[in-house]
């Protein structure tokens, strides 16, 4: 997760698909710990592991961050690019019936945009839209408005971000050069 949070993105990616290696190398199990010879260490829950691999793809790769409680002082930043990845849809729910976050990433190489569409009942929102390694700035539109936003690079990552931002629907268009 930390590799996502701190400019690292591809890094994080290929952790995460060495994690899905050894996931099927195990049938789907991921093992938490090795003994020094290689073999799963059975002495600790595997769970353990579990949740912070899952923490890290929903917090770093899907980039859905809770700020506050029930997704209503929300961080998004997705990080699909990253991953090679032009388009994703992703849905995280607090329990069954709980406040849920649901978006749409789409990014258009050719266009030179990314359009991100948010579900959700949010208060107070932040977008990180991350930009490909060759743009260092964007304009960005919140339901076809121009909106202020400001530019933020980590390490070699540069991201726009889009602050304040609040409602149940919101389509969030950026375009970079």
């Amino acid at each position: 997760k930390a590799a996502f949070q701190h400019g690292y993105e591809q890094y994080g990616v290929d952790i995460l698909q060495r994690l899905i290696d050894l996931m099927k190398k195990h049938n789907e199990d991921l093992p938490v710990a090795y003994t020094p010879e290689g073999k799963v260490d059975e002495g600790i829950p595997d769970n353990w592991g579990q949740a912070a691999v899952y923490s890290a793809l929903i917090e770093g790769l899907a980039g859905i961050v809770d700020k506050s409680t029930q997704f209503r002082n929300v961080e998004i930043s997705p990080r699909w690019m990253a991953a090679g990845k032009d388009s994703a849809e992703v849905a995280v729910r607090y329990g069954p019936t709980g406040s849920f976050i649901r978006y749409s990433y789409i990014h258009n190489p050719s266009k030179k945009t990314i359009v991100l569409e948010v579900d959700g009942d949010i208060h107070d929102g932040t977008a990180r839209i991350l930009l490909p390694p060759s743009a260092k700035r964007g304009t960005v539109t919140v339901n076809g408005k121009s909106t202020p936003s400001t530019t933020d690079v980590l390490n070699k990552s540069t991201y726009v971000v889009i602050k304040n931002w609040k409602g149940n629907k919101s389509k969030i268009e950026v375009s970079y050069r």
